[in-house]
């Protein structure tokens, strides 16, 4: 059992290898693409392996259940990482606070008026919403009805998500 787990963590280490390999090299620019390709790479290896316990022994039904549950937990060890892990990485990829946070903190701490990130979103309600909503979780702090800045929580929290977006070459957009 603690060899199934240590096959699945192994999987799970060439995956974040192979991600970071691929964004961090110029071949492929679309970053969704790269994560369906190495996730489909790393299944192939896990069925691989599968299959090839199989090639090795004879099967009968008591053999079976010790080759197939130890591929099993490898399998389901490997994607709980990924379950954990993704959301993460698309929370840093995608999120539109994310975004507004790392735009405030290009701006070296200033009072950024509305209008200036009203021009990066599709409207100007997601923007307002997306302001409250930080403001209310004490990333933000309004100056006026028009200006808002990062407050030390968010300057802390921005830093982390440039570092990470950085380490992960995703660029400054959301």
């Amino acid at each position: 059992m603690i060899y199934s787990i240590i096959v699945g963590s192994s999987c799970f280490a060439f995956f974040l290898i192979l991600q970071w390999s691929l964004l961090f090299s110029k071949l492929f620019r679309n970053i969704s693409r790269v994560l369906i390709i190495h996730r489909c790479l790393v299944t192939a290896l896990i069925l691989i392996f599968f299959i090839l316990s199989f090639k090795l022994i004879s099967i009968t039904s008591t053999q079976l259940d010790y080759i197939y549950v130890p591929y099993a937990v490898a399998y389901l060890t490997f994607t709980c990482f990924y379950i954990v892990y993704m959301p993460f990485f698309f929370t840093i990829y995608t999120s539109l606070s994310v975004q507004t946070m790392v735009i405030m903190s290009d701006t070296g701490g200033n009072w950024v008026p509305i209008e200036s990130l009203k021009s990066i979103f599709a409207s100007n309600e997601l923007v307002i919403k997306r302001l409250d909503a930080l403001n209310k979780n004490g990333f933000l702090k309004p100056k006026d009805s028009n200006r808002y800045c990062l407050t030390f929580k968010g300057k802390c929290f921005s830093r982390l998500f440039i570092f990470l977006k950085w380490l992960w070459k995703l660029g400054s957009g959301g």
